[in-house]
């Protein structure tokens, strides 16, 4: 499998004690699941390629983190 991303993050800090993140993502994926090939000619199969599949993966997310001293709070989604 081969990949390539990119991706991109960013933190807003609204207060000290209130972070708010977000960012997106996106890759390329490559499949090449392989080849059969038989070993001599009486083989049952001689050559057989499974061919390649192309994907692409999209993402976006965000999230919340509220610091109230002794306990922290983490909230948020992606799609």
């Amino acid at each position: 499998m081969e990949e390539v991303s990119a991706k991109i993050d960013f933190n807003y800090a609204i207060y000290p004690k209130y972070q708010l993140r977000f960012g997106m993502s996106s890759a390329y994926l490559t499949f090449m699941p392989g080849l059969i090939k038989g070993t001599n000619p009486q083989s049952f199969i001689q050559r057989w390629e499974i061919p390649k599949q192309h994907t692409l993966e999209h993402g976006i997310y965000l999230s919340n983190e509220f610091d109230l001293g002794r306990i922290s709070f983490k909230a948020g989604f992606r799609i």
